[in-house]
Parts: structure tokens; sequence; C-alpha cells
């Protein structure tokens, strides 16, 4: 809503320097501090500020968004506005469209000079790092801005503003820790798009979605000058509270406020890859896959034969003709050497003169079946399509073992959970490249009725698996890392809560294009009364089925140090739906003995679990 805050006595304007005293001017200020793009100025969530450094508020200290605004306006009439303008000049500009201001010129502003001119801004883009293959952490992706201008050299330039923490500390439980509860110390980075591009594309092989914003000439002044605003802010990193997704969300809110009404427990990087899939928020949107993405992209999507594959995997470009495929799978088979060569000069596995040598080769040959044929990965695989990150689920068990005779009564327990972000091996994955898992923060309630006792039956601070399919070319291995505590297996076959860290690698090999096998080694160590080391070799399928069904089969022997060793075998079928998901599990359990002589009866329990669970 715009208006003037002014009123007239004898044809004269009074200041808004003088003290508030009018209350229609105190209700209209009101309204104005109530504005959804002063709220996204100061950073705030529901009243709150996400931002505490005194730095980033006029005040020093938040106390109301109306209090921020009254206190911005004193200062805009005290001896000093200048430096409140220069120091705020996104505030004043939006301001002065809003209420009768004095003139300041912003130009005359040193620091936001030097700053607009060495960094211009004639197109912006949102910028979405999908995840590193490498890297369970990195599921989530990376999200940052780009923009670009001729700066005053007359040089078009390009630059990128990304909101980020370290994560390169080894102590991974302690780096879980504090990003989840502790928090870690944000960092702001203004720095040359095509560093970041290299270091994205080429050193961590994760693609790069470009989002260019549809933006009139005043927004981009606008966002200018916030980027301007933010540039020496400290802010305290969380993975669920306060990351790049909810920063970049938040600045894209100056523009678009009815973004904060997308309201979300959760705000990811690939939250914010939504939002911006439509074209009322974009007018463009440009992909740069990676070497070794496309790599394992073609090769799932063409069927090479081992001489074929073994002239591309020696780099013998020159013999490959490919003359019994047809049209699309030669061109397609082309793509594929290109992107290996690539990768091997990425990996410095061979030089730049090489490299360039097998470049020019291959693109020859390539032309020749389609001149003009272009790889478009436009609508594959595209991050907007995954699920949703938050999900709450409702689980029914029922379970018994030889210990129960037949006249007592199974044992039955009604689970309630919720997953902030962000998804499980159960879920339709088809959007990843891989299977993969990426649980924070999970928490499952249990209700027995029998005993009607509710109680914690689960906490997940972090799992992260993925399982990534082995290819001559680039190789991979699958991983998994997890902490938290859970029900886990006792002696007698029943099941108590249990602290746990384990972790595990392994391979995947995908049999055919719908079917993956794969294997883990995992160790792991748990405590319940007293802490105990395991080791836990499992062997797994998973088929991905018409109708969007999916299969997992399991097959796990988890050997206790010093104590029993556990049969578990599995199975797990899937319906999955855009917002929802059924699931019906069937787990079988077994104790082995150490010694044959040990064997009983009473080795044996099984239970069965159907899930119903809800995406938002």
């Amino acid at each position: 809503m715009s208006f003037c805050i002014a009123f007239l006595v004898g044809h004269k304007i009074l200041a808004l320097a003088a003290p508030i005293e009018n209350l229609n001017q105190h209700i209209q200020l009101q309204k104005l501090s109530e504005d959804p793009v002063w709220k996204a100025l100061l950073q705030l969530s529901r009243n709150s500020p996400q931002i505490h450094d005194p730095n980033f508020y006029i005040s020093q200290s938040y106390k109301s968004s109306y209090f921020e605004l009254t206190s911005f306006l004193d200062a805009l009439h005290a001896p000093d506005a200048k430096a409140t303008a220069c120091r705020f000049p996104a505030r004043y500009f939006w301001l002065k469209k809003k209420l009768p201001l004095h003139d300041i010129d912003l130009n005359q502003c040193e620091g936001l000079f030097e700053f607009i001119t060495r960094a211009p801004l004639e197109t912006a883009s949102v910028v979405f790092a999908t995840e590193n293959l490498a890297q369970p952490a990195s599921m989530m992706g990376h999200i940052f801005f780009k923009f670009g201008g001729t700066n005053s050299n007359n040089i078009y330039v390009e630059h990128v503003i990304s909101f980020f923490t370290d994560l390169n500390d080894i102590n991974f439980p302690k780096l879980i820790i504090q990003s989840l509860l502790t928090g870690k110390r944000g960092l702001y980075a203004l720095s040359p798009y095509e560093q970041t591009r290299v270091h994205y594309l080429y050193e961590e092989q994760r693609n790069l979605w470009e989002y260019r914003l549809n933006l009139s000439e005043d927004e981009k002044i606008f966002l200018h000058y916030y980027f301007y605003e933010l540039k020496d802010v400290s802010f305290t990193y969380y993975f669920h509270l306060f990351n790049c997704g909810t920063l970049v969300k938040n600045i894209l809110a100056i523009l678009h406020p009815e973004l904060l009404d997308d309201w979300s427990l959760w705000v990811t990087p690939l939250d914010v890859a939504r939002l911006l899939d439509q074209p009322s928020y974009v007018e463009k949107q440009v992909v740069q896959a990676s070497s070794r993405w496309k790599i394992k992209a073609l090769n799932e999507s063409l069927s090479l034969d081992s001489s074929e594959e073994a002239k591309i995997e020696h780099r013998n470009f020159a013999e490959l003709n490919f003359e019994k495929k047809n049209q699309k799978n030669q061109f397609l088979s082309f793509e594929l050497a290109l992107a290996y060569n690539d990768y091997s000069y990425e990996k410095d596995q061979i030089t730049k003169a090489d490299w360039n040598l097998n470049r020019q080769l291959l693109i020859t040959k390539k032309d020749k079946i389609l001149p003009y044929g272009q790889l478009d990965i436009s609508n594959y695989k595209k991050p907007s399509a995954t699920i949703q990150d938050s999900q709450i689920f409702i689980s029914g068990l029922e379970s018994a073992n030889s210990f129960i005779s037949q006249a007592e009564p199974k044992d039955r327990i009604l689970l309630v959970g919720f997953l902030p972000a962000s998804h499980t091996l159960f879920e339709d994955n088809t959007q990843y490249q891989n299977e993969s898992e990426l649980k924070i923060g999970e928490v499952t309630l249990s209700y027995k009725p029998l005993t009607q006792q509710v109680e914690l039956n689960s906490f997940v601070l972090y799992s992260a698996i993925s399982l990534q399919p082995s290819d001559p070319y680039t190789g991979g291995l699958s991983g998994l890392f997890r902490l938290g505590v859970e029900p886990k297996k006792q002696d007698n076959l029943g099941f108590k809560k249990s602290f746990f860290l384990e972790g595990g690698l392994g391979q995947t090999f995908r049999l055919l294009h719908d079917i993956d096998l794969f294997y883990l080694a995992k160790i792991g160590a748990e405590s319940e009364t007293e802490a105990y080391l395991a080791f836990a070799p499992q062997f797994g399928l998973i088929v991905r089925e018409v109708f969007n069904m999916k299969t997992l089969f399991s097959v796990e022997h988890e050997f206790r140090l010093n104590r029993a060793s556990y049969l578990s075998q599995s199975v797990t079928q899937v319906y999955n739906a855009r917002r929802f998901s059924i699931a019906i599990q069937f787990n079988q359990y077994e104790k082995k003995a150490r010694r044959p002589d040990d064997m009983t009866p009473e080795n044996f329990s099984q239970n069965f679990v159907a899930t119903y669970k809800l995406f938002f």
C-alpha cells in the first residue's frame, strides 16, 4: 500500500522529524511498519528477527518493525542523514517511494558507488547447485545469487553473492551437532562467477540450474542496494533454521513479498528452486551439467558392448564409429565420449593439448551424424520436480517373537512421526541421479494401546545414505552415515532405545534401468546400559516399478563385539504419489548363537509395519 505520511497546516507540510502527535499519522506509520516488504528488508520471520547482528538495525537492538521504522525516519532527519541512507540504501530507496523524504543522492555514497560500479547489476539470477554425488551431506544442494553487467572499465563482469558456512570439519559428528543445535558462523561472499562456476561444475562435479529473474529497472536497483546492505552482516548458520535457502528466499521477498506467505517450517535450497520454477518470477532457465553427471546419465541411457565401452574408457576415440546404432544412439554415444574426455581433463588425467585434440576429433565425428544436434537436459531430473522436503507419517506396527506364548496378545504399536527434511530411500527419488536418503531431525512417538503409554520412539539427528551406481568411467562409492537414538535389537529379540553412531561404504550396481543392487559394509557404536561396537554387512535390491511403485529387499548380518549376532531380512512395498506415499514392510529377525549348541527355537521374531506419509 502506498501513501504519504504528512499533514497540512496553513498549506505547509510538517516534517517527519517532528514528534508523532497526530493519531492518524501514527496509524499510517504502524501500517507501513507492517508492510511485508519492510519486514523482508529487516529479515523477519513471523515478526522475529533472523539476523541478530546489531549493525543490521538502525536501533542497534531490534525491538519491533515499528520501532525500527520510526528510528530510521528519525535518523534521516538527523545531521548525519546521508550516512544513514548510505548505510541502508535499500531501505531508503523503498521508503522514498512511500514517504516525502529529503532527497539524498546515493551516488555520493563512496562505498556504495564502488560496490555498484565494480559489481554492476544489469541482469540477476538465482543459481541452484545440485547435490555432489560423492557427498551425501550435499543432497539438498546449494543456492546463491548471480548478477552481471558492464563495469566502469567497460568490461562485462559477473559476480555471485553466496551465504554459507564452513562444512569442511573432519569431525563429522561435531559438525552435525553444531549446524543443527548450537549454530555455526555464517559467511557472506562476493566473488567472481567464473571462480564459483569452476568450483561447482568441475571440482565438485555438480550441475548448475540458473533461474534468470524477471526484473524491472527499479527492482534491479532495489536488489543491488540490498546486496550492499548485507555485505558486512554476521549471522548464525543452522541447517534447519537459517541457511542459504532461507536467506535467498528472504531476499527475493523484498521483490515478491507473497513468498513470505509460502510458510514452511524448514526452508531448503530445493524449496527455493521449486518456488522459482514459474514464469512470473523467471524469464529464462539455463542448465549447465557436470561431465560426471552427463557420463552417468548417458551411460544409463545407452547399452554399449564391451569393445565400445573399452574404447571410451581407454580414450581410443579415433577408433569409435558406432555404425550399428541408430542415429540418436550414435549421437548420444559420442556425447558420452565427449563427457568422459572433459572429465579426464578436469581430473588431471590428460593434458589440455590431449583434451583439445580429442574434442576436435569427437565433434567432427558427431557433426557428421547430426550437425545441429544438441543435448537438452532442461526437463531431465529437475530439482523443482523433487518431492517436498517435510513430511509427517503414521505407522501401525504389529510384532511377535517366540518368547510370547500363543495365549498372549501380539505387541501392537502406533507410531506418529515428523521429518522436517528431507527424504528417505522408500520415496520417489527419480529426480535424483541415484537412490538416496537424507534425514535431519526426524522424531517418532509411539503409542501402545495395551498399556496406553506414549513415549519417544526414536530421534534421528542425521542420516545420509547415497547409493550411487558405479560405472566403468568414473567409478563411484556408496556411503552411509547415521546419528541418533532409536530402538535396537536385544538378546531376547525385543527392542530397546539406544544411542547409535554408524557409517559405512560399499558399491551400487545398476543391473537394469530400474533395478539397483547394492552392498554396504557398516560399522557403528551403540549404547544401551553399556557401549559396544558392531559390524554389519548389508545387501539390498531396489526395484522401481510402474505406477510410481517401488520395492526394496534387504538382508543384514550384524555382528556385535563379544555378543551374539543377528540376521535381519526385510521387504518393503511402496506406492508414491506427489503429496503422499503408502508403504507396507515385513521384517524378520533371527538371533545367531556363537556356538551351534547354543541354538534354540526361541531365536526368531518378526514384525509387520504399515505406513502412511504426507508430504508438505
